[in-house]
C-alpha cells in the first residue's frame, strides 16, 4: 500500500543523506539526515495541497496516504531521535500527542472513505508551506549561520507562514467544520467521523498555538541578539 511504500521510501532517504552528509556528530547529522527527507516530503505535500485548492487536482486520497506513511515515519524518529542524540528516554510529549492524533484521524479517514474528510485534509496540510523553513533556520543555526541575512529571511517568511497556516487556518477550518455538521451526514461514519474529526482539530490548534509561542520566543531572543 502507498502508505507503507512511502514510510519505506522516507527511511531510505534519510539512510542516503546520513551517507553523503558531513559528520557533525551522531545525533546531529542523524537530525539533519531526517530533516532533509522531511523537506522533500514538505515540498511534495505542498504541490498536492495547492494543486487541491486550486481545483487541478481531483483525487486526494494518494496525499492522504503519503501523509499517512510519513506520520508513521516522523513518529518513529521522534522515538530514536534522543537515543541518536546520547540521551536516551522518552520522546517529545506534544509531537507524540500530534502524531498518534494524526495517525488515527487518517486511518479513519481512509477506513471510513468519509469524503467531507478527504476534502479537508488537503486544507489542513498546507501547514506544510511552513515546515521548509523550520528546517531550514535549524540548518543554519547548526551552520552557525544565525547572524546572517538569509537566516533573518526565512526566519521572518517561516514565522509569516507559520501564523497564517497553522495559527490561522486551523481555527477557521475547526468553525467551518461545526457550523457545517450537515455536509457529513449524508456520507458513512456519521456522527463518528465528525467528532473525531472535530476533535483532533482542536487538538492540532491548541498545540499549534503552543509551539507558536515558542517560536515567538526563539524569534524575539534571536532579533535581540541580532540588535545587540
Amino acid at each position: 500500500m502507498l502508505e507503507y511504500k512511502w514510510c519505506g521510501s522516507c527511511v531510505l532517504c534519510s539512510i542516503l543523506w546520513y551517507g553523503v552528509l558531513p559528520d557533525k556528530g551522531r545525533g546531529v547529522r542523524f537530525e539533519w539526515a531526517t530533516r532533509c527527507t522531511e523537506t522533500i516530503h514538505s515540498l511534495v505535500v505542498i504541490t498536492g495541497a495547492v494543486a487541491w485548492v486550486c481545483g487541478a487536482l481531483e483525487e486526494v486520497e494518494w496525499l492522504i496516504r503519503i501523509m499517512y506513511g510519513y506520520l508513521m515515519f516522523d513518529t518513529a524518529y521522534e522515538i530514536a531521535l534522543p537515543w541518536a542524540q546520547g540521551r536516551p528516554g522518552p520522546p517529545d510529549l506534544a509531537f507524540t500527542v500530534h502524531h498518534v492524533v494524526g495517525i488515527a484521524l487518517h486511518v479513519l479517514t481512509l477506513e471510513t472513505r468519509h469524503a467531507v474528510a478527504k476534502s479537508y485534509a488537503p486544507y489542513i496540510y498546507l501547514a506544510e508551506l511552513s515546515t521548509p523553513f523550520l528546517h531550514w533556520s535549524w540548518m543554519l543555526n547548526v551552520s552557525r549561520k544565525t547572524e546572517s541575512t538569509l537566516f533573518f529571511v526565512n526566519g521572518i517568511v517561516g514565522t509569516l507562514m507559520y501564523v497564517v497556516f497553522r495559527v490561522l487556518l486551523p481555527p477557521a477550518l475547526l468553525v467551518h467544520a461545526v457550523a457545517t455538521p450537515g455536509a457529513w451526514r449524508a456520507h458513512a461514519g456519521y456522527p463518528q467521523a465528525y467528532w473525531c474529526f472535530v476533535g483532533a482539530l482542536v487538538c492540532f490548534v491548541v498545540l499549534n498555538w503552543v509551539w507558536f509561542g515558542k517560536l515567538i520566543e526563539l524569534l524575539r531572543a534571536k532579533l535581540s541578539r541580532r540588535g545587540g
